[in-house]
């Protein structure tokens, strides 16, 4: 009978780590979202009629920032165990919620390159925007991998899709800043 109390216990548990990988990764995701917030609103707002090269180093700051938490994601995703199909199922509108946003945010980037191209000292910052894009880039396929690992179900079959999906629109921004 005491046996059986700690098999149960210990199967709870178990429960409990599975359940708190995909709150963990919800979370991670969730602050991602935020940081994509953050960045998504400057950009809305850098215009060729203010401080451009100030505005421009504070996106450079943002997109560290949103940098750092995409790659805390991934590290949080790596340490996690193959999620339940529940988990899964609870991840996969985050998931794509956070897809458009990514694609917004890249939208934004592109709408802004005539901007940029006049933001430090009159000259252009679409190198140091190529090369943000590419790190995020790099980042997010990381993510978006570490992800596929542990996921089941639907979202497991889904993400070969948004991964390319996810690179082709990257990919189209990095085109507009090397050009």
């Amino acid at each position: 009978m005491v046996a059986t109390k700690y098999l149960f216990a210990g199967l709870a548990s178990v429960g409990l780590a599975l359940a708190g990988g995909a709150s963990d990764i919800q979370s991670s995701i969730s602050d991602i979202q935020k940081s994509i917030g953050t960045l998504s609103s400057t950009l809305k707002d850098f215009s060729s009629n203010g401080d451009t090269m100030g505005t421009a180093l504070k996106l450079e700051g943002q997109a560290k920032d949103l940098l750092k938490e995409i790659k805390g994601g991934k590290e949080t995703a790596s340490k996690a165990d193959t999620l339940s199909s529940s988990d899964s199922d609870k991840l996969e509108d985050t998931v794509h919620s956070l897809s458009k946003d990514v694609y917004s945010l890249l939208d934004s980037f592109v709408d802004k390159k005539p901007v940029f191209q006049k933001a430090v000292l009159g000259g252009s910052a679409d190198g140091l925007v190529d090369q943000d894009l590419k790190d995020l880039k790099e980042a997010t396929d990381d993510f978006g991998k570490a992800l596929e690992k542990i996921v089941t179900g639907d979202l497991k079959k889904d993400a070969p899709q948004i991964l390319s999906g996810l690179d082709s629109h990257f990919d189209d921004a990095i085109k507009a800043f090397s050009s």
